[in-house]
């Protein structure tokens, strides 16, 4: 039965019980429904009114609007917290709604889980205990175990409506200034408890933009032995105390494997070796992650293109790409340059973003709103932040390549 049917609120509990004797057990059903109805949209509450409090990252383009509903998450500098009444909502419109009953056998009690906090955050930064691994641990533990609490739930209302499927799907909230090293592990956590679909919401309530992306080292099998691979330019977008550092990478066009190098983590050992063991191939060489199954072996491909690995600058300048002016960075010069990418080869879909892990989420979220908002690259994957001198490291081992070039 609809949520949405007229009735009077606030009538006095001796006005429901005559109605429930006059209109027999429908009746009842039907003053159920609405408490139960009601009990859903006082739930919905809290999270809306605390977001109204804060700032997020500000969009610079794209459709504003509210968000499809799922479980969400918000992230401050203050604690981590989820929540799921959007995504109970939408099934009492959808299939609980026009069958009640199934109510009886799932209290909305069961279902409702309001603002949870997961962690508490020291200015932004998750504490050591709460990674599985320690302080260079990814895997934030108390986070997991709540989110898979709430796959399990949403996969268990799925056996009891046929269309429906476990979608991935998760809404994050970031505020602006949550550091990257935060977005990282909250995201690596995330897609450990089985999600696959990371939206993440810009601007203010009701007036949303967002960006997309996949699972961090998610790919797509190897297309079929009688398709060439078709080379494509990858950037590798990278936010830096100092600037931004572009670098041309080597992908495959047409949805075909692709691998992630995890060259610039030789001084990060571990959390080298945890992203192997998360995504990787036992076969994999030692500095790339695959995407293709564990018995899988790689033939040898064609040599990579001369502008393979090569840092993107502007004529006249040196590492990084575009250095900051001051603490600001240059976001029209930053659209500019990654425009010129397509002279080098036809771009591929992908995108991939980093950041050193006191870079602030509203400066990483430009970025990802350039490149896929802007620019065009529909999937976007983020990639570890870089370690101690990675900077330095990055641009001495390779060449750079002026834009003016091009």
């Amino acid at each position: 039965m609809s949520s949405d049917l007229p009735f009077a609120g606030g009538l006095p509990a001796r006005v429901l019980t005559m109605l429930c004797l006059c209109a027999g057990l429908g009746g009842c059903e039907y003053i159920a429904t609405r408490q139960r109805a009601a009990a859903i949209r006082t739930a919905q509450a809290p999270l809306p009114a605390m977001l109204a409090t804060l700032s997020l990252a500000t969009p610079r383009t794209g459709e504003r609007g509210e968000l499809e509903p799922a479980t969400e998450l918000l992230v401050t500098e203050h604690g981590i917290w989820v929540d799921n009444t959007a995504l109970v909502a939408r099934w009492w419109r959808g299939e609980l709604g026009r069958s009640p009953e199934l109510f009886e056998q799932l209290p909305i009690e069961a279902w409702l889980r309001p603002l949870q906090q997961a962690v508490r955050l020291e200015r932004g930064m998750i504490p050591e205990q709460a990674l599985r691994d320690g302080a260079a641990g990814f895997l934030v533990t108390p986070l997991f175990d709540l989110l898979s609490e709430h796959v399990e739930q949403e996969k268990h209302y799925g056996s009891y409506v046929h269309d429906h499927r476990f979608e991935g799907r998760v809404n994050i909230y970031f505020t602006a200034e949550v550091p990257f090293a935060t977005v990282a592990r909250v995201i690596y956590t995330a897609a450990n408890a089985e999600y696959s679909h990371f939206v993440f919401a810009l601007g203010r309530p009701g007036d949303y933009a967002t960006v997309e992306l996949r699972p961090p080292l998610a790919g797509c099998p190897p297309p079929p032995a009688q398709q060439p691979e078709q080379r494509c330019v990858e950037p590798h977008v990278q936010v830096l105390a100092s600037g931004l550092l572009v670098i041309a990478e080597a992908g495959f066009a047409g949805g075909g494997r692709r691998l992630l190098s995890l060259s610039h983590l030789r001084d990060n050992p571990a959390l080298k070796g945890a992203l192997l063991e998360a995504f990787g191939e036992p076969e994999a060489p030692s500095d790339v992650v695959g995407t293709a199954s564990p018995t899988t072996t790689h033939q040898p491909g064609p040599a990579p293109p001369a502008w393979a690995s090569k840092v993107l600058v502007r004529a006249g300048q040196r590492c990084p790409s575009l250095r900051r002016q001051g603490a600001r960075l240059d976001w029209a010069a930053f659209t500019a340059l990654i425009a010129q990418l397509h002279q080098l080869a036809p771009t591929c879909a992908r995108a991939v973003v980093g950041a050193e892990d006191a870079i602030p989420w509203r400066e990483v979220a430009t970025v990802m709103e350039a490149l896929q908002r802007q620019a065009g690259f529909s999937e976007l994957q983020l990639s570890p932040a870089l370690g101690e001198g990675g900077e330095t490291d990055t641009c001495a081992q390779r060449f750079l390549l002026p834009a003016a070039a091009l």
